[in-house]
């Protein structure tokens, strides 16, 4: 009895200091936000040496290793810019001995461990920051002083308040972003670089004919967003209906046998699922990219001059039906918030599969808007 007991006082108190520590709520966010600001405030009036430059923590203890980094690089540059900046310094905190946690989702443990989520770390965080040029200088850090000495000499902060000890607020506002997004698309914004993310390859492969591309998703813990035999199916009748070359881009590589003698004939590229650098290049020389809702089609959606088809939007699960996009992104059935990017969003209702008609549909509107845009 008295074992449970404290066990269930030493849960109950890391709750409290992760509460404290990143805020999930607004008003535990807002009051920790001022009384932090305080402390913040008194502590800088000692350095006299900071200089008004523009910094992005990422720290790994409030920040999903997943693609919806790049929502926060995007995030971060229109919040540098609103304060006069074009580019920004990233100071990336991996705290030494840090274990990164698995995120408190249904099934997720299923399929996602830790030493996963340490190689996301290698294989994605990095290698994305270092591919975005709108990035000046990267930063490391193991430890707490180290990150206070390189954070007082500047005064541009993202998040604004933050501190590597105490206080580490998640720092993407998808609702703003959305809200942002959604006035570009009413005043017919196109911008062809949302984020200047580029192929570090020492030398551009050559593309010598026109491809699409589709991404698979076979493999994750909300199935509703997995693709189907379907889903392929209408891809490659769309590619032949615009004679573009159809390829395909694998989830699990142990599962390109089952695909290839689906689909014989057709094009795959295995590089992309294991290189951060192939996907780029892939997604980048491609006419258009294909997504189920999917962490990839993010990177697809805010590189420059790409389009993008989300198909199955909505189809239902814990983050892909409407409430979820309302209460989160504060988007409502049937927007298009990223056409301004040239992304298009195929809203689904009652579990019914995108067709090849909303393929040809999502493709046209891109073109439409783009063509009717102020750049």
């Amino acid at each position: 009895m008295a074992i449970r007991l404290i066990k269930s006082i030493k849960i109950f108190y890391k709750k409290i200091i992760n509460r404290v520590f990143c805020p999930t709520g607004k008003i535990d966010r807002f009051i920790l936000d001022f009384m932090f600001f305080l402390i913040n405030f008194f502590i800088q009036k000692k350095y006299k040496n900071f200089e008004n430059k523009p910094l992005l923590i990422w720290d790994i203890r409030s920040n999903s290793i997943t693609f919806d980094l790049v929502f926060l690089l995007y995030e971060s540059k229109l919040f540098f810019k609103k304060h006069g900046f074009q580019n920004f310094d990233i100071l990336i905190y991996l705290p030494k001995g840090y274990t990164p946690e698995i995120p408190n989702q249904l099934n997720y443990d299923k399929f996602i461990n830790i030493n996963n989520l340490k190689e996301r770390i290698k294989n994605i965080v990095i290698p994305l920051i270092y591919s975005t040029n709108d990035i000046q200088n990267i930063y490391f850090s193991d430890n707490q002083k180290k990150s206070l000495e390189l954070i007082k000499n500047y005064q541009c902060l993202f998040p604004k308040i933050y501190n590597p000890k105490l206080y580490s607020p998640h720092p993407q506002n998808y609702k703003k972003l959305f809200k942002t997004l959604k006035i570009y698309k009413n005043k017919k914004y196109y911008f062809e670089r949302p984020l200047n993310i580029i192929n570090m390859f020492p030398l551009e492969k050559f593309v010598d004919e026109k491809y699409i591309t589709f991404t698979i998703r076979d493999y994750g813990y909300n199935k509703e967003r997995d693709t189907s035999l379907y889903d392929i199916e209408n891809f490659i009748k769309f590619a032949r209906i615009y004679n573009y070359k159809p390829i395909l881009i694998p989830d699990k590589i142990d599962k390109l046998s089952f695909y290839s003698d689906k689909f014989p004939g057709i094009d795959f590229y295995p590089q992309a699922r294991m290189h951060l650098m192939e996907r780029i290049y892939i997604y980048k020389n491609s006419i258009v990219n294909f997504f189920s809702p999917s962490g990839p089609a993010a990177l697809s959606m805010f590189m420059p001059k790409t389009k993008t088809i989300i198909f199955n939007f909505c189809m239902g699960g814990i983050d892909s039906n409407e409430n979820y996009y309302k209460k989160e992104w504060g988007v409502n059935y049937g927007e298009q918030p990223f056409l301004p990017f040239g992304g298009y969003l195929l809203w689904t209702k009652n579990k019914k599969k995108s067709n090849i008609n909303n393929f040809k549909k999502a493709y046209y509107e891109i073109n439409k808007y783009i063509n009717n845009s102020y750049y």
